[in-house]
């Protein structure tokens, strides 16, 4: 029997572009623009390059992007710092029946 997290992965596998509601693909448009706009905000906070450059010593490597910023980061770090980014403002999306911040977890991964 799979994991949750595989049957989510396999239904996710399984999507293709062309069969989404229109309104889902709108509404995950403005997401994703509304995520990338907080996270540029963000980006220029005192706290956000002090914070990219701490997540250098966390990992190896420096292949991955963080919104804002020219310079690179453990793949594994890339995604604490958006996501951080991301809700540094708490103006993020709010799923209302489970109050969480649904972009700020999801984008980054």
């Amino acid at each position: 029997m799979p994991t949750s997290t595989e049957a989510l992965a396999e239904f996710a596998l399984q999507q293709k572009l062309e069969t989404l509601p229109k309104s889902v693909l709108e509404k995950t448009k403005l997401l994703i623009l509304d995520g990338v706009g907080l996270a540029l905000a963000a980006a220029r906070e005192d706290f956000a390059p002090k914070t990219m450059k701490a997540l250098r010593f966390l990992g190896q490597g420096a292949e991955a992007t963080v919104i804002g910023f020219k310079d690179k980061v453990p793949v594994a770090s890339a995604p604490l710092l958006n996501g951080m980014l991301i809700h540094a403002f708490d103006f993020d999306d709010t799923h209302h029946p489970l109050l969480i911040h649904k972009t700020s977890v999801v984008m980054p991964a």
